[in-house]
This record gives structure tokens, C-alpha cells and sequence, in this order.
């Protein structure tokens, strides 16, 4: 291309010289005739040259844009394939972890640790225990619809004799996201179908070992798993999820029609401020403990609902709750209330029961790696309500409280070192004092 310019330059320049030389040194028209046609047939294959090299540099272009096209598509296609769901109403969401066999990701994620706690603990007998083993798998099935699965190997609620596959199924279940993209908004609606936590109050979204900056829970630890369906999504500063389920606690059997119902509504003014309100009915519950409805699939105070009285026929509650969290650049501060009207139904009388919850939990990281954790709460029942907390002690209790102070120590987010000392108080409702109850754990939480 440089040659070809220099080429045009001096001939234009020969020209001009040619032109301006006085007739008397011009010579003959013949052989002016003569060097005119050359500089034309030069000038032509210049000409040549420039569409010639016109033609290739389109060619080249129109490869480059077929190219850069292909990695598009390769992104989109890949993008399609990450079950990452959109970070709406923090419901339990995919991540890109976990080994991948083709579309299918494996991961899985506990903790185990060293447990002790005074003689009314459940360990006071200092020992080692797996504490939760979870093993998940998810992969997409086509467009926007995945399948999620988990399996519970191992939590910290189950007996021994619950070590089956059926007793300890996690999430399961069908998500179809972006349903409202027909409307150009794709994170307002997504739907999901399975067995999936009850999304009612946000304490269960951190339970696990890995997500926890503790060890131990609130007093109150509301959650539960349950089948159902539900509808989630956000719309600007505003997200929801609202879900129809069974009820109970059981996977394959729903002693009554009759489904509960939750719903959270968030709301983030700012980055640092998240506030919610939750709202929730068990719905009726069979009080025959040997059936299918006899206790809740939500926890309460680390024990379900159920019926307290031995001649009650059904039983349910209604319950209301609000959270609030503030972040700062090196930790945060997180704070939820709520009540329970629980109700049960007896031959020609009704017995209610009004109980009332709270937590506020600290997180200061004192180095990049290093943290400091505290959290106090509270469980009230001024009627009584069995409250097993952090004990063997499963009688009606009228209060009861635990401050739970700990340090952890985050390598990355695979892996957590923490430990923990909890104190732990109450009254019964026949007027004694509980206690003894105060634990100390250590633990060791991974996920992949």
C-alpha cells in the first residue's frame, strides 16, 4: 500500500513538472501522445492494485467478524449452561462450584468439629462429629429450566435412626427461571417445583456450616424443608418469594389438604441496607404424632410444632416476622423479631399459645482472614412452649436465651476454621431454673 501511494505521488509530480515545461522543450505531439498513454495504462493498473487490495481487506474484516460472532455465541451458549441464579430475594442459588461431568455440576459442603457442653447439653460427653455432610448436584435441562438436587447426608438434627435416604433428602427440585422474559423483564418472575426451605423469615439462607460466622443457631431457628411450589423474583430495589407447600413433615404423605402458605418481601434502599418482612400459616395439622401431620416442617426453638395436648384433634400456626441487616466495609450487623400464634384444637375448647423471638448478631472482621462473631437471642413463651434449645431438656418453657460469642478464621470460600463458646439460660414454666446448658465447639467447614 506504501509503494503503491509513492507510485501516485510521482506521477502526479511528473505530470505537473511535464506540464509546466515550455512548449519549445516539449518535443513532438507524437511523443507527447506517446508518454500521456503510458501515465494513463500506469495510472489504470494503480487503480487495479487499490480495488484489488480493497477487496482483500473486506474479506479480512468479514472474517474478523465472523470470528468475534463465534466467541459471542460460544459465551451465550456457556452463560446458558451456568445455573447461577439471579441474586432475587436470596433464595438458595446455584453457584459455579463443584466439579463438572459435561452440563451436570457435583459439589458438596459440611463440617466437622469437636463438641462439649455441661451435663444438660447433648454433649457432655466431649466428642468428634461429623456435624452436616451435603452432597448437591444441579445441571441445566434445556432454555431456562434446571434441576437441583441435595442429599443431607448428615445434620445436626437428625437421629441415628433417620440415616436414610428418605430422611434425609435436601432440595429437590425443578427451577424455571426468567419466566417473565416474554415481557422483558426476566428477573421478575421465576418458578420453582420440588422440595425446597420454606421461605419465611432470612436465618436459614446462612445455616450451614460454611455460610454460618457461628457455630451454634438463634434460640428461635426458624426453617424447614417442605414440598410445594413457589414463585420468586425482584424488580428493582424490591424482590419477593411466596410459596405454597405441605405443610408437614413428611415427603411422601399429606395428612391434610389443607397447605401452608409463606411469603417474604425484601427491600435494599442502599448496598448496605436489606430489610424484610416475612408472613406465614402452617396451615391445619393432624395432632396424631403417628401420622403423617403430626409434627410441622417447620423448626421452632430446634423442635417442630406439634400438639401439646394429648387430646387435641388438629393444630397450626400464624406467624410474622421482620429482619433487618447494615454491612460495613469490614463486617455487619443483623437483627429479626417476630411471633407465633399457635393454636390447637380440642374437643369443645381451643388452646393458644403466644410466642415471641428475637436475635441480633455482630460480625467485625478484625484482619482480611481473621473475624469476630457475637449473637444474642431470645425465645418467650409467658404460657409455655417446649423449647429444646441446646438441651436434653424438652419441657414447657417459659423463656429462653443464649449468647453465643466465637472467632473464625476464612482461608477463602471453600474453607472456614471456627470456634465458639455459647451460654445458655432459661426458666421453665413449672417455675425451675433451666441451666447447665453452656457448650463450646470448634469446627472445620469446607464446600466444593
Amino acid at each position: 500500500m506504501k509503494n503503491i501511494c509513492q507510485n501516485l505521488i510521482i506521477g502526479i509530480w511528473l505530470t505537473a513538472l511535464f506540464l509546466g515545461l515550455p512548449a519549445t522543450s516539449r518535443g513532438d505531439d507524437a511523443e507527447l501522445r506517446k508518454e500521456i498513454e503510458s501515465l494513463r495504462q500506469q495510472n489504470n493498473q494503480l487503480q487495479q492494485k487499490l480495488q484489488q487490495q480493497k477487496e482483500m481487506i473486506e474479506q479480512i474484516s468479514r472474517k474478523v467478524s465472523g470470528l468475534q460472532t463465534t466467541n459471542e455465541q460460544h459465551e451465550a451458549q456457556w452463560q446458558a449452561l451456568k445455573t447461577e441464579t439471579p441474586p432475587v430475594e436470596k433464595e438458595p442459588a446455584k453457584e459455579d462450584k463443584g466439579f463438572s461431568l459435561g452440563n451436570v455440576r457435583l459439589g458438596a459442603e459440611g463440617g466437622i468439629g469437636i463438641f462439649e457442653s455441661q451435663k444438660n447439653g447433648p454433649n457432655a460427653k466431649t466428642g468428634f462429629r461429623l456435624d452436616e455432610i451435603r452432597l448437591h448436584m444441579e445441571t441445566p435441562i434445556f432454555e431456562d429450566v434446571y434441576f437441583y438436587g441435595e442429599i443431607n447426608a448428615i445434620t445436626r438434627e437428625a437421629y441415628e435412626d433417620q440415616l436414610t435416604l428418605s430422611g434425609n433428602l435436601g432440595e429437590i427440585y425443578l427451577d424455571f427461571e426468567n419466566v417473565a422474559k416474554f415481557w422483558k423483564n426476566e428477573r421478575l418472575i421465576n418458578v420453582r417445583l420440588g422440595r425446597f426451605y420454606i421461605p419465611f423469615g432470612e436465618e436459614y439462607q446462612v445455616r450451614n456450616a460454611i455460610d454460618n460466622p457461628l457455630i451454634s443457631h438463634s434460640v428461635g431457628d426458624l426453617w424447614g424443608l417442605d414440598e410445594g411450589i413457589e414463585l420468586y423474583g425482584s424488580a428493582g430495589k424490591f424482590s419477593y418469594a411466596v410459596a405454597v407447600q405441605n405443610g408437614n413433615y413428611q415427603v411422601l404423605n399429606d395428612g391434610d389438604s389443607d397447605k401452608s402458605v409463606a411469603a417474604r418481601i425484601s427491600y435494599d434502599p442502599t448496598k448496605r441496607v436489606h430489610l424484610s418482612a416475612s408472613a406465614m400459616r402452617t396451615g391445619q395439622l393432624d395432632a396424631n404424632m403417628a401420622g403423617p401431620d403430626g409434627f410441622s416442617a417447620l423448626w421452632i426453638g430446634n423442635g417442630f410444632f406439634m400438639a401439646l395436648n394429648p387430646a387435641a384433634t388438629k393444630f397450626h400456626a400464624n406467624l410474622a416476622e421482620v429482619d433487618a441487616q447494615y454491612k460495613w466495609s469490614k463486617g455487619h450487623v443483623k437483627a429479626a423479631g417476630g411471633y407465633a400464634d399457635y393454636n390447637e384444637t380440642i374437643p369443645a375448647a381451643r388452646d393458644q399459645r403466644d410466642i415471641y423471638y428475637y436475635y441480633v448478631e455482630v460480625v467485625q472482621n478484625l484482619t482480611p482472614k481473621l473475624f469476630a462473631a457475637g449473637r444474642f437471642s431470645e425465645m418467650i413463651a409467658p404460657q409455655g412452649y417446649p423449647m429444646a434449645g441446646n438441651s436434653t431438656i424438652f419441657a414447657p418453657t417459659r423463656d429462653l436465651w443464649r449468647l453465643s460469642l466465637g472467632l473464625g478464621y476464612r482461608w477463602n470460600k471453600h474453607f472456614l476454621l471456627k470456634g465458639e463458646y455459647s451460654l445458655e439460660e432459661g426458666r421453665q414454666i413449672s417455675g425451675g431454673n433451666r441451666n447447665h446448658e453452656d457448650g463450646f465447639a470448634a469446627e472445620a467447614a469446607f464446600k466444593f
